[in-house]
């Protein structure tokens, strides 16, 4: 279920050079890119803000924080979530990486405990933007940024900062943290979201979520996908609920394709 002790901020303020127009507000199938972000990360938070002084993204109904220290980057994108977050944690991500999910966030987040900066690091990779940072580096970092230190890994060495492998992890995707640069790029994610299925979510096991739909890489059958899902949400073990396939109800183990329409339909009384 969404949390009001973390708040989370998706950094929109690139000047996307490689692609020519702002990254976060191409579609990517029936939504913007970074509509897909705002819903992946929308069970994690009831605080989600934008970071960016672009107006247009005013369309998806959460606040704007524009920067304060202008032209430097993602150290600057971090400064104004730090300085405007009311919360002592807070999430930081790109609105370039359609394929996060809240599932690895709340991974970082348990991890996070007596460290001020928690990044992940897959196969030799820091992913400084899919982090959590704590508020109380604020005095800190904005002395560096006075002092010309923009460069993320080179703020890292002056806090508590856990760099975490997850290398071994199933809940970081090898799509995880694919991010949106150049045409190439977005060609790519639409062949990768070709793989993905919606999950919608009904009644009680909205609760559970925090949701009412997910979206979820594609499973080989409706068992494969259950045990998926109550790995990451176990308190989905003790509801009773019925698993429907493209608005059809199955009875036994169902085969399952990329594009499907898959259901979790609560018990009703009498049904």
């Amino acid at each position: 279920m969404a949390s009001n002790h973390i708040s989370v901020y998706i950094l929109a303020g690139g000047k996307s050079s490689r692609m020519g127009s702002d990254k976060g507000l191409l579609p990517l199938g029936d939504k913007k890119i970074v509509q897909h972000v705002i819903q992946a990360l929308i069970p994690l938070s009831e605080n989600i803000f934008i970071v960016t002084s672009n107006k247009a993204y005013e369309t998806f109904g959460l606040e704007l924080v524009p920067d304060v220290f202008h032209n430097i980057g993602p150290a600057g994108g971090i400064h104004a979530a730090l300085k405007h977050c009311k919360t002592q944690t807070l999430f930081i991500c790109s609105c370039d990486t359609p394929f996060i999910s809240a599932e690895a966030a709340r991974f970082l987040i348990n991890e996070s405990q007596e460290h001020q900066i928690t990044v992940p690091v897959i196969e030799t990779k820091l992913e400084p933007l899919f982090g959590v940072y704590n508020t109380n580096i604020l005095n800190r970092w904005e002395e560096a940024i006075a002092g010309n230190t923009y460069k993320l890994q080179n703020l890292f060495t002056l806090f508590n900062t856990r760099e975490l492998s997850v290398d071994k992890n199933p809940v970081f995707s090898k799509h995880l943290f694919t991010n949106i640069n150049t045409v190439a790029d977005l060609d790519k994610a639409l062949q990768n979201k070709k793989a993905t299925m919606r999950v919608l979510l009904f009644g009680q096991i909205t609760d559970v979520f925090g949701c009412s739909e997910i979206e979820v890489a594609c499973k080989n059958d409706t068992d494969s996908l259950n045990q998926f899902l109550q790995s990451l949400y176990p308190s989905l073990k003790p509801l009773s609920y019925r698993i429907a396939v493209n608005k059809k109800i199955t009875s036994s183990n169902t085969p399952l394709n990329s594009g499907d329409e898959v259901a979790l339909l609560p018990a009703f009384s009498g049904g």
